[in-house]
Protein backbone atom coordinates (compact mmCIF):
# COMPACT_ATOMS: atom_id res chain seq x y z
CA UNK A 1 0.00 0.00 0.00
CA UNK A 2 2.92 2.29 0.73
CA UNK A 3 4.33 1.72 -2.74
CA UNK A 4 0.91 2.40 -4.28
CA UNK A 5 0.52 5.69 -2.42
CA UNK A 6 4.02 6.87 -3.29
CA UNK A 7 3.91 5.89 -6.97
CA UNK A 8 0.30 6.48 -7.99
CA UNK A 9 -0.55 9.45 -5.75
CA UNK A 10 3.01 10.85 -5.67
CA UNK A 11 3.06 11.16 -1.88
CA UNK A 12 6.29 11.24 0.05
CA UNK A 13 7.08 8.24 2.29
CA UNK A 14 6.23 10.00 5.57
CA UNK A 15 2.79 11.16 4.41
CA UNK A 16 1.98 7.76 2.91
CA UNK A 17 3.06 5.97 6.12
CA UNK A 18 0.90 8.36 8.19
CA UNK A 19 -2.12 7.66 6.00
CA UNK A 20 -1.62 3.91 6.36
CA UNK A 21 -1.24 4.19 10.14
CA UNK A 22 -4.38 6.36 10.42
CA UNK A 23 -6.31 3.86 8.30
CA UNK A 24 -5.17 0.87 10.38
CA UNK A 25 -5.81 2.68 13.65
CA UNK A 26 -9.30 3.79 12.63
CA UNK A 27 -10.27 0.28 11.51
CA UNK A 28 -9.03 -1.17 14.79
CA UNK A 29 -10.70 1.43 17.00
CA UNK A 30 -14.00 1.25 15.11
CA UNK A 31 -14.62 -2.30 16.32
CA UNK A 32 -14.11 -1.18 19.91
CA UNK A 33 -16.46 1.76 19.43
CA UNK A 34 -19.06 -0.49 17.85
CA UNK A 35 -18.91 -2.90 20.81
CA UNK A 36 -19.15 0.00 23.28
CA UNK A 37 -22.22 1.57 21.63
CA UNK A 38 -23.86 -1.82 21.18
CA UNK A 39 -23.44 -2.71 24.84
CA UNK A 40 -24.26 0.74 26.24
CA UNK A 41 -27.14 1.97 24.10
CA UNK A 42 -28.67 -1.05 22.45
CA UNK A 43 -28.46 -3.44 25.43
CA UNK A 44 -28.41 -6.57 23.33
CA UNK A 45 -24.70 -7.19 23.38
CA UNK A 46 -24.93 -9.81 26.16
CA UNK A 47 -27.45 -11.97 24.31
CA UNK A 48 -25.63 -11.61 21.00
CA UNK A 49 -22.34 -12.52 22.69
CA UNK A 50 -23.86 -15.63 24.24
CA UNK A 51 -25.23 -16.79 20.90
CA UNK A 52 -22.11 -15.75 19.02
CA UNK A 53 -19.83 -17.66 21.37
CA UNK A 54 -22.19 -20.60 21.99
CA UNK A 55 -22.59 -21.69 18.36
CA UNK A 56 -18.84 -21.99 17.63
CA UNK A 57 -18.30 -23.76 20.96
CA UNK A 58 -21.01 -26.31 20.16
CA UNK A 59 -19.65 -26.87 16.67
CA UNK A 60 -16.13 -27.29 18.06
CA UNK A 61 -17.44 -29.91 20.50
CA UNK A 62 -19.12 -31.81 17.64
CA UNK A 63 -15.91 -31.62 15.60
CA UNK A 64 -13.89 -33.04 18.53
CA UNK A 65 -16.36 -35.89 19.01
CA UNK A 66 -16.25 -36.78 15.30
CA UNK A 67 -12.45 -36.61 15.35
CA UNK A 68 -12.03 -38.93 18.34
CA UNK A 69 -14.69 -41.39 17.17
CA UNK A 70 -13.02 -41.65 13.77
CA UNK A 71 -9.43 -42.12 14.97
CA UNK A 72 -9.70 -45.90 14.59
CA UNK A 73 -10.43 -45.43 10.89
CA UNK A 74 -7.31 -43.35 10.21
CA UNK A 75 -4.35 -44.92 8.44
CA UNK A 76 -1.34 -44.57 10.70
CA UNK A 77 2.10 -45.18 9.30
CA UNK A 78 5.33 -45.36 11.18
CA UNK A 79 7.97 -43.11 9.65
CA UNK A 80 10.59 -45.00 7.68
CA UNK A 81 13.58 -42.72 7.40
CA UNK A 82 14.19 -39.04 7.25
CA UNK A 83 13.29 -36.92 4.21
CA UNK A 84 16.32 -34.75 4.96
CA UNK A 85 18.57 -37.80 4.62
CA UNK A 86 17.09 -38.50 1.18
CA UNK A 87 17.64 -34.88 0.10
CA UNK A 88 21.25 -34.94 1.27
CA UNK A 89 21.81 -38.29 -0.48
CA UNK A 90 20.62 -36.88 -3.81
CA UNK A 91 22.82 -33.80 -3.42
CA UNK A 92 25.91 -35.83 -2.45
CA UNK A 93 25.45 -38.35 -5.28
CA UNK A 94 24.77 -35.57 -7.83
CA UNK A 95 28.02 -33.86 -6.79
CA UNK A 96 29.93 -37.17 -7.01
CA UNK A 97 28.57 -37.79 -10.52
CA UNK A 98 28.81 -34.21 -11.76
CA UNK A 99 31.23 -35.13 -14.57
CA UNK A 100 28.89 -37.72 -16.12
CA UNK A 101 26.94 -36.78 -19.24
CA UNK A 102 23.19 -37.34 -19.31
CA UNK A 103 22.35 -38.96 -22.65
CA UNK A 104 20.35 -36.65 -24.90
CA UNK A 105 18.33 -39.50 -26.44
CA UNK A 106 16.34 -41.75 -24.12
CA UNK A 107 17.75 -40.44 -20.83
CA UNK A 108 15.25 -42.56 -18.87
CA UNK A 109 17.00 -45.78 -19.91
CA UNK A 110 20.12 -44.93 -17.95
CA UNK A 111 18.26 -43.71 -14.83
CA UNK A 112 17.62 -45.90 -11.79
CA UNK A 113 13.87 -46.34 -11.35
CA UNK A 114 13.16 -47.98 -8.00
CA UNK A 115 10.19 -47.54 -5.69
CA UNK A 116 10.15 -49.64 -2.50
CA UNK A 117 7.32 -52.18 -2.53
CA UNK A 118 5.78 -50.92 0.75
CA UNK A 119 5.94 -47.23 -0.24
CA UNK A 120 2.68 -45.28 -0.25
CA UNK A 121 4.17 -42.32 -2.12
CA UNK A 122 2.81 -41.68 -5.57
CA UNK A 123 5.39 -42.25 -8.27
CA UNK A 124 6.54 -38.92 -9.66
CA UNK A 125 7.22 -38.67 -13.36
CA UNK A 126 10.61 -37.49 -14.52
CA UNK A 127 10.87 -33.84 -15.54
CA UNK A 128 13.38 -31.99 -17.67
CA UNK A 129 13.85 -29.20 -15.14
CA UNK A 130 17.04 -29.25 -12.99
CA UNK A 131 18.54 -32.03 -15.11
CA UNK A 132 21.83 -31.72 -13.25
CA UNK A 133 20.16 -33.58 -10.38
CA UNK A 134 19.26 -36.48 -12.71
CA UNK A 135 22.89 -37.53 -12.57
CA UNK A 136 22.25 -38.87 -9.07
CA UNK A 137 20.00 -41.55 -10.62
CA UNK A 138 22.33 -42.50 -13.47
CA UNK A 139 23.42 -46.12 -13.38
CA UNK A 140 27.13 -46.64 -13.99
CA UNK A 141 28.98 -49.97 -14.25
CA UNK A 142 30.32 -49.51 -10.70
CA UNK A 143 26.90 -49.47 -9.01
CA UNK A 144 25.62 -52.66 -7.45
CA UNK A 145 21.93 -53.39 -7.10
CA UNK A 146 20.48 -55.74 -4.48
CA UNK A 147 18.28 -58.69 -5.56
CA UNK A 148 15.16 -56.81 -4.41
CA UNK A 149 16.01 -53.93 -6.78
CA UNK A 150 17.26 -51.47 -4.18
CA UNK A 151 20.71 -49.88 -4.47
CA UNK A 152 23.49 -51.59 -2.53
CA UNK A 153 24.94 -48.21 -1.58
CA UNK A 154 22.32 -45.43 -1.37
CA UNK A 155 25.13 -42.86 -1.14
CA UNK A 156 26.29 -43.72 -4.67
CA UNK A 157 22.96 -44.28 -6.46
CA UNK A 158 19.57 -42.64 -5.92
CA UNK A 159 16.21 -43.42 -7.48
CA UNK A 160 14.32 -41.14 -9.85
CA UNK A 161 11.68 -40.81 -7.12
CA UNK A 162 14.22 -39.32 -4.70
CA UNK A 163 15.53 -36.95 -7.38
CA UNK A 164 12.02 -35.78 -8.34
CA UNK A 165 11.13 -35.20 -4.68
CA UNK A 166 14.14 -32.90 -4.37
CA UNK A 167 13.15 -31.13 -7.60
CA UNK A 168 9.67 -30.51 -6.14
CA UNK A 169 11.27 -29.00 -3.06
CA UNK A 170 13.56 -26.78 -5.15
CA UNK A 171 10.54 -25.55 -7.16
CA UNK A 172 8.84 -24.42 -3.93
CA UNK A 173 11.85 -22.55 -2.53
CA UNK A 174 11.18 -19.29 -4.46
CA UNK A 175 7.73 -19.13 -2.89
CA UNK A 176 9.31 -19.48 0.55
CA UNK A 177 11.92 -16.79 -0.10
CA UNK A 178 9.47 -14.30 -1.61
CA UNK A 179 7.05 -14.97 1.25
CA UNK A 180 9.80 -14.08 3.70
CA UNK A 181 10.62 -10.91 1.75
CA UNK A 182 6.94 -9.99 1.61
CA UNK A 183 6.47 -10.30 5.36
CA UNK A 184 9.74 -8.45 6.01
CA UNK A 185 8.48 -5.53 3.95
CA UNK A 186 5.13 -5.61 5.77
CA UNK A 187 6.80 -5.47 9.17
CA UNK A 188 9.01 -2.56 8.12
CA UNK A 189 6.05 -0.30 7.42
Amino acid sequence: MLVYLTIVFNLDNVTAANIINIFRGSTNISTLLGAFFSDTFFGRYNTLAAIGLGIPAALMFVACVVFFVGTKLYVRLKPNGSPIKSIIQVLVVAVKKRRLKVPSQHPMISLFDYVPPNSLNLKLSSTNQFRVLDKAAMITPHEKINPDGSPADPWSLCSIQQVEELKCLVRVLPILFFGILFFLSITQQ
